[in-house]
């Protein structure tokens, strides 16, 4: 597959990265959303970047970086990293207006008003190998926050 069509000028001119091949990792193929795509079956995975002229690994993309900083935390220091993240989300009405929460942050009675959409979109995470810790309103009007489970280091939640 090719990509990035000009030369950054930031870039060295050691190499061109004008077409860098993306590599599968095939350990990070997990299916998509179902809503989404009907009845097909459509996935998503996590690819590398590497070098067309020797296969070498792009080891400047923020994956690989990160992945570097946390081998060598682990055999310099003994030390793992565990990571986590949040989404922050509007959910809107047929009429693409948001759904009024009153900005009622951490409410529960937000949620328990809301739990039909609310625990089909858990499920249909749950369906999908997204392991959610947390759901809550956010201060924003119609605004939601899902926090994920903890992984080592940059795995995928899966």
């Amino acid at each position: 597959m090719k990509g990035m069509s000009n030369r950054h000028p930031a870039f060295t001119t050691e190499r061109v990265f004008s077409n860098m091949k993306l590599t599968p990792v095939l350990s990070t193929l997990k299916p998509c959303q179902k809503s989404v795509f009907g009845s097909r079956k459509v996935g998503s995975i996590i690819c590398e970047l590497r070098f067309p002229e020797d296969g070498t690994l792009d080891t400047s993309s923020p994956r690989e970086a990160t992945q570097a900083v946390l081998e060598k935390l682990q055999s310099e220091f003994g030390l793992r990293i565990k990571s986590s993240f949040e989404v922050e989300f509007g959910i809107r009405n047929s009429k693409t207006q948001l759904l009024d929460h009153g900005r009622k942050w951490g409410s529960l009675t937000v949620l328990e008003s809301g739990q039909d959409y609310l625990m089909d979109l858990m499920d249909d995470l749950r369906d999908i190998g997204v392991k959610v810790d947390t759901l809550l309103t956010e201060r924003g009007n119609g605004q939601y926050e899902v926090t994920f489970e903890i992984v080592d280091g940059i795995e995928v939640n899966n």
